[in-house]
């Protein structure tokens, strides 16, 4: 189908289609906000955790070399633990950065962009003429792109945790044997 002179156009979306994604948008920007609550919340948990050993350690009352031979399991651990927060505190980092330029306005950082405000009404104007419903097809992909990877962030520190909490209790274990 040919719109006059612009073209092949895209098919507009109907009315139940619009309805679908409007509503799979609000639950994609809900999800995100339970991504970074969930990562923040493990992060602290896991900084509190990590403070209190290294004021065991700052206060000379306990250092992993006391582990004697079974320091080869407490360093793995440890590299894996802080690991596990950098993967924590890379799901709560804020995304500031589109690959679409920025006269797409797909989010926020498109429209801070312009510097004069002639030059962002232009591109309102135009992005609404081309086609409106297509900007909520766009978040809904980006939005839902930005969740799943926080939440593979989340899995990933998770499990990091897991198996520092595995061989720093194997090596305090072996140690007391």
């Amino acid at each position: 189908m040919e719109a006059a002179g612009n073209g092949p156009s895209k098919p507009s979306m109907g009315d139940a289609q619009k309805e679908l994604a409007e509503g799979l948008l609000q639950e994609a920007r809900e999800e995100l906000g339970r991504a970074d609550n969930k990562a923040a919340t493990l992060m602290s948990a896991s900084g509190v955790v990590i403070s209190v050993l290294l004021a065991g350690v700052i206060a000379g009352k306990w250092s992993p070399t006391e582990l004697g031979c079974f320091q080869w399991l407490w360093w793995p651990g440890a590299a894996a633990g802080i690991s596990g927060v950098v993967s924590f505190a890379a799901a709560v980092w804020p995304r500031v950065r589109h690959k679409e330029p920025k006269e797409k306005l797909a989010f926020f950082g498109h429209v801070a962009q312009y510097k004069e405000i002639e030059g962002l009404e232009a591109a309102l104007n135009n992005r609404v003429a081309s086609q409106p419903t297509e900007r909520t097809v766009d978040q809904l992909h980006i939005v839902s792109k930005i969740a799943r990877q926080k939440y593979w962030l989340i899995r990933a520190g998770m499990v990091l945790l897991a198996l520092a909490l595995l061989l720093c209790a194997a090596s305090v274990a072996l140690a007391e044997l």
